[in-house]
């Protein structure tokens, strides 16, 4: 059925849908190779662990320098073409970061090119996430969808979370040994998702007037710096947490959680009190980190991620409807993306943090580090987590309660 030519779909995951949500998985999948793999690529090629903690938050830089020029870009070119060519872009910097990789002699200026192909990663991968889920996930999909939309596109962004580093660990475990090899991975994963993407036909939106070369729109609500910020404290808890481990089932673990939350907010939180599901999250968050400070057995290497994997679910997704209800209409978008900046900051800070944390090690007790060799780390998460709940119930729930606009 066609109303003035826009097609109207029956349900949401039609064949379009389908298509733009496996490119955006792909692409996510294919950054997050680099939590479990890229580390040990550093610490192959000598680099210290000051190094590499700025090596990881170039990439943060990046991502902040690019988004104020997107919603110029898909204003000035056709939208679909602006995330696929920052989606070849991410394919192609990776490709770089594996020559660079494997280029053996070590100059003095290895380390300023892998911090300039940091900063164009950031901003490639920044650009298309954003121009895809701001955008193009709305482009085919019904205006009376637009919130179930952004819920199902936000899954795209936080699954491969779990899934990025399963694969690049598999990778190196079972068929390559060589780390280097991750960046391969991560460049066809990227390309794969670019093809795809280039299968979905979008209609044409004509430009607006007047658009700024760099501005906040499609980039940041300003509105909404309390959830902003108290997401990215959330992420960066996470962060501190994955950037010391480097295990297969821990994600898998994770990944178990993440599916569990999915689960959980269908049939335990669909009719809950607003706060009950964030409180729930940093409660679980914090027992997560209270057992592997205290009781780092076995068991204990199992329970922790799946319950972070729970946490992170549960609590992003309800951060992501605060800030779409938070915006007007039509803001949702800059919603989108505010969540994901947030999102990403917060994730890869705490990567870089726990880094720094561990300090120079070698490859092998690297790849066999875990959350119990370092309980300086589960120190620091359970505090955050602990002034993150009290800041939410504090300030953060009644300030949203407050501006809320829906």
């Amino acid at each position: 059925m066609y109303t003035q030519n826009t097609p109207v779909h029956i349900k949401l995951w039609h064949r379009d849908f389908l298509k733009v949500s496996a490119s955006g998985f792909l692409l996510s999948t294919a950054v997050y190779t680099q939590v479990g793999g890229y580390v040990p690529v550093m610490q192959a090629d000598s680099f210290t662990a000051v190094q590499m903690m700025w090596c990881v938050m170039v990439f943060v830089l990046g991502m902040l320098m690019a988004g104020g020029f997107c919603n110029y870009l898909i204003q000035r070119f056709r939208r679909n073409k602006v995330c696929g060519a920052a989606m070849a872009g991410t394919a192609a910097v990776m490709v770089l970061m594996y020559m660079q990789a494997m280029d053996t002699q070590d100059t003095y200026w290895s380390i300023i090119i892998v911090f300039l192909l940091r900063l164009l990663l950031g901003a490639c991968y920044g650009v298309a996430w954003q121009t895809l889920a701001s955008t193009l996930f709305v482009d085919i999909a019904d205006s009376f969808r637009r919130t179930q939309t952004f819920y199902a596109a936000s899954w795209m962004l936080r699954l491969p979370l779990a899934v990025g580093p399963v694969a690049a660990i598999s990778l190196v475990m079972f068929w390559c040994p060589v780390p280097a090899e991750v960046f391969l991975l991560g460049a066809v994963l990227a390309a794969a998702a670019w093809l795809l993407l280039h299968t979905v036909t979008f209609p044409f939106k004509a430009p607006d007037e007047g658009v700024s070369v760099y501005g906040l729109d499609r980039f940041l609500l300003p509105q909404g710096m309390p959830l902003i910020l108290s997401l990215a404290m959330f992420m960066l808890i996470i962060g501190l947490m994955l950037g010391c481990v480097h295990s297969l089932h821990f994600y898998l673990m994770l990944l178990a959680g993440m599916i569990v939350a999915v689960l959980a907010e269908q049939y335990v939180f669909m009719n809950a009190d607003l706060r009950s599901q964030v409180v729930t999250g940093l409660i679980l968050i914090m027992a997560a980190l209270f057992i592997e400070l205290v009781r780092p057995q076995r068991m204990s290497t199992y329970v922790v991620p799946l319950l972070a994997g729970i946490s992170v679910g549960i609590v992003s997704s309800r951060y992501l409807l605060f800030l779409i209800k938070l915006a007007k209409h039509c803001q949702r978008g800059t919603a989108q993306s505010s969540f994901f900046i947030s999102w990403e900051a917060g994730l890869w800070t705490g990567i870089a943090l726990s880094i720094y944390s561990i300090g120079d090690v070698d490859i092998y007790d690297l790849m066999n580090s875990s959350m119990d060799k370092h309980p300086d780390i589960s120190i620091a998460g359970l505090m955050l987590a602990a002034a993150a709940l009290i800041l939410y119930c504090a300030f953060v729930h009644p300030w949203y309660m407050k501006n809320k606009n829906r």
